[in-house]
């Protein structure tokens, strides 16, 4: 049996992240899901502020907590969360 595909799309704003990933949907049938979105989400769930710093902190958190082995070139000034070496 094939494993799923998972594509993680990174870079900063206005790189064409959320163009690639449109195209990705459109071209290959891609389920497509926002991690911006997820966070912005999360953030109003938990009564923080939506601004960008919160979103990074957010999200740097996330991807240490879900990806063993990732380590955040920001280390704690943003998020606090180095991840596993």
């Amino acid at each position: 049996m094939m494993r799923p595909v998972r594509l993680y799309l990174a870079g900063p704003a206005g790189s064409g992240k959320t163009t690639v990933a449109e195209m990705l949907v459109r071209e290959y049938g891609f389920a497509r899901v926002s991690m911006g979105g997820l966070c912005r989400e999360e953030a109003r769930r938990m009564g923080l502020p939506e601004d960008r710093a919160t979103l990074q902190a957010m999200g740097t958190c996330c991807a240490a907590r879900n990806r063993p082995g990732w380590r955040s070139s920001r280390g704690s000034k943003h998020g606090g969360h180095r991840g596993r070496s």
